[in-house]
């Protein structure tokens, strides 16, 4: 009977203590979920802030190109405007889909001579395209009052991919070429080089050697017309667009001759008489060059416009 009533003692003080150890343990889960917030909330202000200040500090560009007519708008670079803004994208899908190849093609010729790139190309083929995804995502997470106006503050847009943003800020600056002598050791005894010595001294100078290239920056805009003026483009964005580096030569002597004939007709005509003149220019040009070499592929994007300005790289 004693024995009965000490178990029965027992285990109610166990009851006790258990009721206040559940008590005790769920206040502290509760102060450690409180902790834990205010911990998490403490390391992330610094990156908070950071971010604030990047916002803040991302300037818009000033520069954007307003046309004085519908011939004459556009540039003299490759817009990539339609991948930052996804309204405009949504309404221009095939000129997006256009500037997309364009991009491509321009870049892939930039950096053709360079071995950073081509063994970089050969571990991942789609890098190129892999930068306009990453420039688009970005620019679309962007609040409306931070959108991107400079070309070069797409350098400044985080990537999801490190090694994507090395090449992307790598292709935006560009390289120059470094021509280096063959190492002083690499000599040849006979007086009078054979063919082959020859080949091993030019082989020897190349290696090492390196390849440069312009900057995508160069190249591109923020425009909102997304037109590029082939009149004024460089010789370079040409080849990218019409694929015959021949073709681009005899575009740049025509192109000359037109504007020099709208030079000449500002002197000695009227006002009339020089739109009309520009009209006829713009209408040759386009004639001339519209379909020839891979232009089709980017019909939405090119201006045949004709103006008194020469082009720079002018022959």
């Amino acid at each position: 009977m004693h024995i009965l009533l000490y178990v029965i003692t027992f285990l109610m003080l166990l009851a006790v203590i258990t009721t206040y150890r559940i008590d005790s343990a769920q206040s502290m889960a509760a102060f450690q979920a409180a902790y834990r917030h205010y911990m998490q909330a403490i390391e992330r202000a610094p990156i908070q802030k950071a971010a604030e200040k990047w916002y803040g500090q991302l300037t818009i560009g000033r520069h954007v190109t307003h046309a004085s007519s519908a011939h004459a708008a556009g540039t003299r670079r490759l817009s990539l405007y339609l991948l930052t803004n996804s309204e405009a994208r949504e309404q221009l899908q095939n000129s997006y889909e256009q500037t997309r190849t364009l991009a491509k093609q321009l870049m892939a010729l930039l950096c053709k001579d360079s071995e950073e790139f081509k063994e970089a190309l050969e571990k991942r083929p789609q890098l190129f395209d892999d930068i306009l995804t990453e420039i688009q995502n970005a620019c679309d997470q962007l609040p409306t009052e931070k959108k991107v106006k400079n070309v070069v503050e797409l350098t400044a847009l985080p990537f999801s991919s490190p090694e994507v943003k090395y090449f992307f800020v790598q292709l935006m600056g560009g390289q120059p070429k470094i021509e280096q002598q063959p190492p002083e050791n690499l000599q040849i005894d006979s007086i009078i080089e054979t063919d082959e010595e020859s080949d091993l001294k030019t082989e020897s100078a190349q290696a090492h050697a390196r390849q440069g290239y312009r900057g995508l920056q160069d190249f591109i805009s923020l425009d909102s017309s997304n037109q590029i003026r082939v009149q004024l483009a460089d010789p370079l964005l040409l080849e990218a667009i019409f694929e015959d580096i021949h073709l681009v030569g005899r575009i740049q002597q025509v192109r000359l001759e037109l504007v020099n004939r709208i030079k000449s007709a500002r002197t000695t005509g009227e006002q009339l008489q020089l739109e009309k003149q520009k009209e006829e220019a713009r209408l040759e040009f386009k004639n001339a060059f519209e379909h020839a070499g891979s232009a089709d592929k980017y019909s939405t994007l090119l201006n045949f416009a004709i103006t008194g300005t020469t082009p720079n790289n002018a022959k």
